[in-house]
């Protein structure tokens, strides 16, 4: 017996190194997930894991964040921080087996989607993971592949192994929430550069809008009031398209300031120069 349990202490060991190791080192969290599923299997030969991080809306386990569920690798799956398993992790070091679910008065008011989801990623452990004062995460593992229970001295190295793993989650979600921050302020910052060049477009066309109407003014101007002086057939039906295409240019005018919204215009109608 003493020789199985050097090895174990050897290969426990061992475990934590790495661990740690990777608790240091990695900032992604599907690559953090990966890496301790690797190392639970190694040693205990677990089946089954998956990974929740606090978000908004709650504890969300993303398919990135979970291996072995081969029915369930379609989409999220979300414990509510009201939830009871969240509340009693958040109060408790210690990890929560499937059996106290079933039994502990606390849990009696389990939501039954709750309920569902547990036995979809075929939960057997879940402990919490913490930092900074708050819970952070959840590590959930699934049975053991010898079909035996956790052991005494494997729920505490799971343990020792979820609390170096808070250190590395909050680090990721840290990271994540600047990257999310970073994108906001870019976009924010785009749309007030966009904005800026539309104001600027804006003024721009307004002063080559009035120029353009003191052009329009004149020439519809002239040509009204040579419309007057002459009974020439030929001048007239000239005069008459010149006059068409100053008001047509006037509309374009108009249309350009509504569009850019410098301002708006009423409706102007004709005016008799001789009256």
């Amino acid at each position: 017996l003493l020789i199985p349990s050097l090895v174990a202490l050897y290969y426990y060991q061992k475990m934590l190194r790495a661990a740690g190791k990777a608790a240091t080192e990695m900032l992604d969290l599907g690559e953090l997930a990966g890496a301790t599923m690797q190392l639970v299997d190694k040693v205990m030969h677990v089946t089954r894991f998956s990974m929740f991080v606090l978000e908004d809306d709650g504890y969300v386990c993303h398919p990135g964040l979970r291996s072995g569920n081969t029915e369930s690798n379609g989409g999220n799956f979300t414990l509510r921080k009201d939830s009871p398993i969240i509340t009693y992790l958040s109060s408790r070091d210690a990890p929560l087996g499937v059996e106290d679910i079933g039994t502990l008065p606390q849990f009696r008011g389990l939501w039954k989607d709750e309920r569902e989801l547990l036995d979809t990623l075929e939960v057997a452990i879940l402990l919490p993971l913490k930092a900074r004062g708050q819970l952070v995460g959840v590590l959930a593992f699934g049975p053991k592949l010898s079909g035996e229970a956790y052991s005494v001295d494997e729920l505490e190295l799971l343990s020792t192994l979820a609390t170096q793993m808070s250190i590395a989650v909050d680090n990721a979600r840290l990271l994540d929430e600047a990257k999310r921050s970073y994108q906001q302020l870019k976009s924010a910052q785009d749309y007030m550069v966009q904005s800026e060049r539309l104001r600027a477009l804006g003024q721009m066309a307004s002063g080559v809008a009035h120029d353009f109407n003191n052009l329009l003014a004149a020439i519809l101007g002239r040509a009204q009031l040579a419309l007057g002086l002459t009974n020439d057939e030929k001048v007239t039906k000239n005069l008459k398209i010149i006059e068409e295409a100053a008001l047509g240019g006037a509309a374009t005018v108009q249309r350009l300031q509504t569009f850019t919204r410098v301002r708006t215009d009423k409706n102007f109608s004709p005016v008799d120069l001789k009256e």
